[in-house]
């Protein structure tokens, strides 16, 4: 089964995703802002295939999700504001 985790760089997102990761007939991907996030993955998470998507932007969520087709969805994001 693919799950999408939205916010996979975030602190909880990487611990899903780790989770994920190690389930059997789970295929986990992680949804990153951009390559810069992905990048910054910690080396355990980077097996896992990221699909680019912003929350702010609807076209790029809309191509991630249609890149991934997920069968679940986790959602652990927030859209970034400027404090």
């Amino acid at each position: 089964m693919k799950v999408l985790v939205l916010g996979a760089t975030g602190m909880l997102g990487q611990s899903v995703l780790g989770a994920l990761m190690g389930r059997p007939g789970i295929d986990a991907v992680g949804a990153v802002r951009s390559a810069e996030s992905a990048a910054r993955l910690p080396s355990g998470l980077r097996p896992a295939a990221c699909v680019l998507g912003d929350l702010t932007v609807l076209d790029t969520l809309r191509t991630g999700l249609d890149a991934s087709r997920p069968l679940s969805l986790i959602h652990i994001s927030e859209p970034t504001r400027p404090y």
